[in-house]
């Protein structure tokens, strides 16, 4: 995460007081494979989901990640609870394609 991490900087116009606010920016990346598709178009349809085989499948892959899941390594134990998310979503939800939000004027 620390390498991600742009721009440190150091300034007092953020307050009203004597402390100086540190500021920093976080680069991201959004099109993770598998994690992120485009979260506008695809939406999961909660209403007809099994949640008790929902959380079969949660459970068992949680568990076959576990190592992952509980390493010090904030990155990948990120990435290791998206991948089952995603994987437990896409296995007992029904996708629902929606149409593309319009910017606001």
């Amino acid at each position: 995460m620390a390498r991600r991490v742009e721009n440190w900087r150091a300034t007092d116009d953020l307050t009203s007081n004597d402390h100086a606010v540190i500021v920093f920016d976080i680069q991201i990346q959004l099109t993770a494979p598998g994690i992120l598709r485009d979260p506008l178009r695809i939406k999961y349809d909660w209403r007809t989901t099994d949640w008790t085989e929902f959380r079969k499948t949660l459970k068992t892959l949680k568990n076959m990640r576990s190592a992952e899941l509980g390493c010090p390594d904030d990155e990948t134990c990120t990435r290791a609870l998206s991948e089952v998310l995603v994987t437990a979503c896409e296995t007992h939800m029904k996708q629902v394609r929606v149409a593309r939000l319009k910017p606001p004027p």
